[in-house]
């Protein structure tokens, strides 16, 4: 049961997602797209653009594959694979559904404070980056939050020294929280 937002990647590599992005559920849930992340199939992410009105636009996209995510208050983190061509239009179907709401926060497994934000990646089951979500807080507390649907994802973080990851397994709407800590790299 979902509202889906169309997108289209013009002749010039540009993706353009039209069209109210609104999402009316259960419960009088009304959401909206915040914006797009576009990452390569590598795990780089080579485009964030934020939702401004009706529609959002990413910079022009070399020709490859690419992995396009939607972001909203609510709304279910959800990635589509879109080929870009040189010289053609592609159509690309973006899910909109309601999500689990999910969130973590970080810390050092010696216990020091984190004096910067951790860089942060959402895998899938299968280990494709979904997206880098957004780290919210200012030093030694950071958190992130997001929703998400039912499913397996790990999340990767990184920041001064350390590294850590968190499993997550995520119910139909069944709110998560959880701690990732950060074990430090030993030389």
């Amino acid at each position: 049961r979902g509202v889906y937002a169309t997108g289209r990647v013009t002749r010039g590599g540009r993706m353009t997602l039209g069209g109210r992005m609104t999402l009316v559920g259960e419960g009088e849930l009304t959401s909206r797209v915040q914006g797009i992340e576009v990452v390569t199939l590598e795990g780089r992410r080579v485009a964030w653009v934020e939702a401004d009105g009706e529609e959002v636009r990413t910079p022009p996209l070399e020709p490859g594959t690419y992995r396009i995510a939607l972001h909203g208050e609510g709304v279910a983190l959800e990635s589509v694979s879109a080929v870009v061509r040189a010289g053609e239009e592609t159509w690309v179907p973006l899910p909109l559904r309601r999500g689990t709401p999910v969130s973590w926060s970080y810390r050092r497994a010696d216990g020091v404070p984190l004096g910067e934000a951790p860089t942060v990646r959402l895998e899938d089951a299968a280990g494709h980056t979904l997206a880098h979500p957004s780290v919210t807080g200012e030093p030694p507390e950071f958190t992130s939050r997001m929703a998400l649907a039912p499913g397996r994802y790990r999340v990767l973080a990184e920041a001064a020294g350390g590294a850590g990851e968190l499993e997550l397994v995520v119910g139909a709407q069944v709110p998560f929280r959880g701690e990732l800590i950060l074990r430090t790299q030993e030389h």
